[in-house]
């Protein structure tokens, strides 16, 4: 009987240690896929962010080339406003003062910029500051 008890606790911790065994390997398996799925997350969130960041880019490279367009518009169109003035000026012999006036008084563009750098030439030059 002895040699039956014996046996029988041998057994149990025969069995005890492939308990062990086996939990300890499936703990470490499930570690693993644990840290598969933390890995696979950090590189998806890289890759998400860098992918916003470049459309972040390209959407700021795009409308800086928007604005850069309708100022280049806007120059044109005012060099060409400063070009049929010189003609006028040029064609009618005006003084600088009747120049001035005429600008001035013109309707369309009291406001616009032609008209201030006119202005602010004028002012340069009928003061010697040029």
């Amino acid at each position: 009987m002895r040699s039956s008890k014996k046996g029988n606790k041998q057994h149990k911790n025969l069995s005890m240690k492939k308990n062990a065994r086996f939990f300890l390997v499936l703990s470490f398996v499930n570690i693993l896929i644990i840290a598969a799925i933390i890995c696979f997350l950090i590189q998806y969130s890289h890759l998400k962010s860098k992918n916003k960041n470049q459309l972040r880019e390209q959407n700021f490279a795009s409308y800086v080339e928007g604005l850069k367009k309708i100022v280049n518009n806007y120059l044109v169109i005012e060099q060409q406003n400063l070009k049929g003035w010189i003609n006028y000026i040029e064609n009618k012999n005006l003084t600088e003062q009747e120049a001035y006036e005429l600008i001035k008084m013109d309707s369309f563009d009291k406001e616009g910029t032609t008209t201030q750098i006119i202005k602010s030439d004028y002012t340069a030059v009928s003061n010697g500051s040029e």
